[in-house]
């Protein structure tokens, strides 16, 4: 199951918490207010290795034409 961090609206007390998505939101154990669940922005990531467009396709260069 994710980890998910909740957050206090009132008092911004920040909570990690193991739970399934369907699962109810926990309350804060001081202000007994339903916490709200903080979306966190994602990783970004690196295409490494071969097999991916950008080693596979390098950008297109015309050759250089002579004179005519």
């Amino acid at each position: 199951m994710p980890v998910y961090t909740f957050v206090c609206p009132k008092c911004g007390l920040t909570v990690n918490k193991v739970s399934q998505v369907k699962d109810a939101f926990p309350k804060c154990p001081y202000c007994r207010l339903e916490m709200d669940r903080q979306i966190k922005p994602c990783a970004g990531f690196v295409l490494k290795g071969e097999g991916f467009f950008v080693n596979d396709y390098p950008r297109y260069h015309p050759k250089e034409r002579g004179p005519s």
